[in-house]
């Protein structure tokens, strides 16, 4: 099983300086994306809460799930927003980890945390696996 982790980079400055109808085009888009992607039957795709999302992915490696997410993320930086005085485009960053035996779900949900973190403080875009 991997959790993955995601959040929009810089979303608050899409909120700041572009307004909120802007930022929640990018939040409905965002999520239709993962969606359309996260839709296998036991796949679980949640929303944390303002631009942050979680994805729980059953019989998935955490090298399979930084493929699929390394190929989302360059789909969604490419699709252009409306937005004044010019278009926008929105990336996230997402950290990945792998249950193990003798893992419990608080220190997934950590070890997941640590790597979006690190996907965050290396540059923002990016895909992060723990231990990163």
């Amino acid at each position: 099983l991997a959790l993955v982790l995601m959040d929009i980079d810089l979303f608050k400055r899409v909120n700041d300086q572009h307004g909120h109808l802007t930022g929640d085009a990018c939040l409905e888009v965002f999520a239709e994306r993962m969606r359309q992607v996260f839709r296998r039957d036991n796949d679980i795709l949640l929303r944390m809460g303002g631009e942050e999302f979680a994805v729980v992915l059953p019989d998935t490696d955490a090298a399979t799930a930084l493929k699929v997410l390394d190929e989302i993320r360059q789909r969604f930086a490419e699709i252009s927003y409306p937005a004044q005085p010019q278009d926008l485009s929105c990336t996230f960053s997402c950290g990945i980890a792998e249950l193990h035996d003798g893992v419990d779900s608080k220190t997934l949900s950590k070890r997941a945390d640590e790597a979006l973190y690190e996907a965050k403080h290396s540059g923002r875009n990016r895909s992060a696996v723990y231990p990163a």
